[in-house]
């Protein structure tokens, strides 16, 4: 009885999740211009987004910590942080469009979805504190805390 019972709690789960997704697939997606053959080769399309943006996002978050350290910027979660996750995640979909034939992206949609990535990551990492500068007062403060 138990197996049933956690059965249909993985159904519903499972349920629950799709659900959004294939409304959002039929009318978002197919309006913004994206084209694909199955629905598993839009799957696939997100899988490998997801596993190649990975490294991309570590090079993207360090570069505004470098320019702030530098002094070139003044934080590193601002606008320069959000142009250049879009423009990471632009150049990722047309890379991954170009290579993958099964789904097809016109660059507006691109454009589009990689300022919404973008803007997504911003929301959740903009309010998250600056590290400390290396040989500021803060981090001098930093080191003292932890050598006690």
């Amino acid at each position: 009885m138990l197996n049933m019972v956690e059965g249909v709690i993985c159904f519903l789960i499972v349920f629950v999740i799709c659900t959004p997704f294939f409304v959002f697939e039929l009318f978002a997606l197919q309006s913004l211009g994206i084209t694909y053959d199955s629905l598993w080769s839009l799957v696939f399309f997100y899988v490998v987004y997801t596993i190649v943006k990975a490294p991309i996002t570590f090079v993207a978050d360090a570069i505004p910590m470098f320019f702030k350290q530098k002094g070139w910027i003044r934080s590193s979660k601002g606008l320069f942080y959000f142009a250049l996750h879009a423009i990471t995640s632009f150049v990722l979909i047309c890379s991954i469009d170009y290579f993958l034939q099964t789904v097809s992206f016109a660059v507006e949609s691109a454009m589009i979805f990689a300022i919404f990535i973008a803007g997504l990551h911003w929301l959740f990492t903009h309010r998250d504190p600056d590290k400390p500068i290396y040989g500021t007062a803060e981090w001098d403060a930093l080191t003292q805390k932890f050598k006690q």
